[in-house]
């Protein structure tokens, strides 16, 4: 008697006929990402829509060049401080009040600032998603920036940088890339501590008056919208901006006298982090940057170009900018190691760069590193995340769809190249983390060797005016003495002229056009517009307010004490009881 197949039998069955049905090694389709509708509005602000309407949420992004390239040597960290900042508090609502809202509609709201750019970031359920948005809008275009904010972000990031020299993978990599890329592309993009300390309001202002400007910014928005809806509200919220930043200046590779070779010294460790930094493609050099990432891939396969077995257990990542890239392997072995491990990932870019690699191993590695570029676009914001970047780097629209096939395509000959530009690097930079006095003479065979403290940070940082202590020198105090000189001439060029003439340029505290608060980099107030004084600004010091106690203390012809009524226009403004025009022109009036 034949018994029925049980429930598990028929399973296994069903799988082994499926099993015999599909190919053993099926090639993996390259993922095609869905493509926006994109639109740019009148002041220069482009804006794409990825409409899904699979789920009942909204996703929002938008990045300007804000990022560590655009600040200077004495504000490196600013980027960071300004971004942490931007999304505590607004112009018209306090921190607290700001966060009430955003819960109130489910949403969160965060900014972060990277080396070339900063991103704002938004999501919400679709249904708040107007009112979210307007929130998003006041937090970029009118952040209040107040004193206690700056201080906490402040706070925090001197803590993240504080926490990053406990550990030497961070660092290491820190190092590396500031030694790898030069100027500011490769400063900390937390910051320093000896600039964080020094960085103010007034700084963190200016650079956000510099580069949250519409001209270069993309907003994208992904999940449960309609692109026409989306375009109308943003030209509602954001039509008003104006300006246009600066670009960010385009990445270069730092250039030396040879290899280097530095060592941040932590005493009494057996384990030392190293890294080799080597030059790869720019991020525009599309597919050339995508045979970098089958490099990485290779390089971390534990393998040599014939498909043989290393005794390697090491990391390779390609950082890609627009201008210029950096290929970093990284790895972690004993003090007395360090060396021969480093030899060990140079012959394997020598052996990959002197024959074509084997076909398995090139297969594999395309199959890794299409899938891995696949797996952001499962969620909203990796799509926004993705076409942003592209965008970023100066790519066309169809990029991100682009790529997946070019990492597809990536031959052996794709992957030599890139492997001989960066096995024949003429500068190439080595940086170990451990204990200096067992590396020192073992590295010193791979390149010219220094030894920096872990506590010293990895860019050179100006030393700033608050700071200096040493005594000026004779151009410095010429310098001074023309500036004070300067300073009083005007002073006194402005006092002299007559009250008539100064009120002629619409300016009751001296000549020419004051700048506005609001003014972007190169706008000004034009002149007839109300003045500082005139928004209640008092602009003064101790001995501005003792010339107005001794003209209190004057008394009129009947006794009574009399005021100057031009302190009270100047302190309240030209509607104020106590002040106008017509009392400043006659000087005094008995108080009432």
């Amino acid at each position: 008697m034949i018994r029925p197949a049980s429930g598990c039998a028929r399973m296994i069955a069903a799988l082994a006929l499926f099993a015999a049905a599909v190919p053993a090694r099926a090639a993996v389709a390259p993922y095609h990402p869905p493509s926006p509708v994109v639109r740019t509005l009148p002041n220069g602000l482009t804006i794409a829509v990825f409409a899904d309407h699979r789920l009942p949420i909204v996703q929002a992004a938008l990045l300007v060049p804000a990022g560590s390239t655009q600040e200077s040597a004495r504000e490196v960290g600013v980027g960071s401080l300004t971004a942490a900042t931007l999304v505590r508090g607004t112009a018209s609502r306090t921190a607290d009040d700001f966060d009430a809202e955003l819960h109130r509609h489910g949403a969160t709201l965060g900014a972060n600032a990277g080396r070339e750019y900063a991103i704002v970031t938004l999501g919400l359920p679709a249904r708040d998603f107007e009112p979210a948005l307007e929130l998003f809008a006041d937090a970029v275009l009118n952040p209040a920036f107040s004193d206690e904010e700056i201080q906490a972000a402040r706070t925090r990031l001197l803590q993240q940088i504080a926490s990053g020299r406990q550990n030497a993978g961070t660092i290491a990599d820190e190092h590396a890339i500031a030694l790898g890329f030069a100027g500011a592309a490769g400063s900390p993009v937390a910051g320093t501590f000896e600039t964080l300390t020094e960085l103010n309001r007034a700084e963190v202002q200016a650079f956000h008056r510099r580069c949250y400007r519409p001209g270069r910014a993309v907003l994208g928005v992904a999940g449960d919208v309609e692109p026409e809806r989306v375009f109308a509200l943003a030209q509602r919220l954001f039509g008003s901006w104006s300006g246009s930043s600066t670009p960010p200046a385009a990445a270069a590779l730092a250039s030396g006298a040879g290899p280097r070779v530095r060592i941040v010294d932590l005493p009494g460790r057996t384990q030392s982090e190293f890294r080799v930094v080597l030059p790869a493609p720019a991020r525009a050099d599309t597919q050339r940057a995508a045979a970098a990432q089958i490099l990485s891939a290779l390089l971390e396969s534990r393998r040599d170009a014939r498909g043989r077995v290393l005794p390697r257990d090491e990391r390779a990542t390609v950082t890609a900018l627009g201008g210029a890239g950096l290929l970093v392997v990284s790895g972690n072995a004993p003090a007395d190691s360090v060396a021969s491990r480093i030899r060990s990932v140079r012959a394997a870019l020598t052996d990959l760069a002197g024959r074509p690699v084997d076909t398995a191993m090139l297969d594999a590695a395309r199959r890794r590193m299409s899938g891995a570029y696949a797996l952001p676009f499962e969620t909203l914001s990796g799509v926004l995340g993705q076409w942003l970047a592209a965008r970023a780097a100066g790519l066309g629209d169809g990029e991100p769809a682009r790529f997946g096939d070019r990492l597809a395509a990536v031959d052996a000959a794709a992957v030599t190249q890139v492997a001989s530009m960066a096995a024949d690097a003429k500068d190439p930079v080595i940086v170990v983390a451990g204990p200096a006095n067992r590396l020192a003479s073992s590295l010193a065979t791979l390149g010219t060797v220094e030894v920096v403290s872990a506590t010293a940070s990895a860019v050179a940082v100006p030393a700033a005016p608050s700071r200096t202590t040493s005594a000026p020198t004779a151009e410095q105090v010429a310098s001074g003495r023309r500036m004070i000189g300067d300073a009083v001439s005007r002073r006194h060029a402005r006092v002299r002229r007559p009250r008539s003439e100064r009120n002629a340029q619409g300016d009751p505290q001296g000549p020419g056009p004051v700048p506005r608060l609001d003014a972007g980099a190169g706008e000004s107030r034009p002149a007839g517009t109300p003045g500082l004084a005139r928004l209640g600004i008092r602009l003064g010091d101790g001995r501005h307010r003792a010339a107005g106690r001794q003209r209190d203390s004057r008394r009129s012809p009947g006794g009574a004490p009399v005021r100057h009524r031009a302190r009270a226009a100047d302190r309240f403004g030209p509607g104020h009881p106590g002040g106008g025009p017509r009392a400043r022109e006659s000087g005094v009036r008995p108080v009432q």
